[in-house]
């Protein structure tokens, strides 16, 4: 048996969910091997001290005056306001990003874009490819 199959069946065995044949062939494997000994060993301990951990109870009117303090407390420190005060102010700021990143970025009336395009499509018609060149290397670079 491989040391990681030891170590899955360990914690199997460890919860009582092997059968007789695989507890034999475990067993087999710790008396051979000393880290999977180790290994069984810290799941037993681990498995004591959990057994050993008791919660405590408590009884149902104390949960209900602990809930009723934790919500009287909320609502005279003003937290409920608070909250929904901070997310209307997130969403008003966010409003005016939005509308303030629209104005910016989007491209104005006053421009003639379209002339400007049409002289780009049109502009080595009239032209030869050395006049172009000559002329001016960035818009020979931007046609070709």
């Amino acid at each position: 048996m491989k040391c990681e199959n030891a170590e899955v069946m360990i914690s199997l065995h460890v919860d009582n969910k092997l059968s007789l044949e695989e507890v034999t062939s475990l067993m087999e494997h710790l008396n051979s091997c000393k880290k999977c000994r180790e290994n069984y060993k810290d799941f037993k301990d681990i498995k004591i001290v959990l057994s050993d951990l008791k919660i405590p109870e408590t009884s149902s009117a104390f949960t209900d005056s602990l809930m009723k303090r934790i919500t009287d407390s909320k609502k005279s420190s003003g937290i409920v306001f608070a909250n929904s005060l901070k997310k209307h102010f997130v969403m008003a700021a966010s409003f005016i990003f939005i509308v303030a990143a629209s104005v910016i970025f989007l491209p104005s009336k006053t421009q003639d874009t379209g002339a400007l395009a049409e002289y780009y499509l049109n502009y080595d018609q009239n032209a030869s490819i050395e006049e172009i060149y000559d002329e001016d290397i960035v818009s020979f670079l931007l046609l070709y």
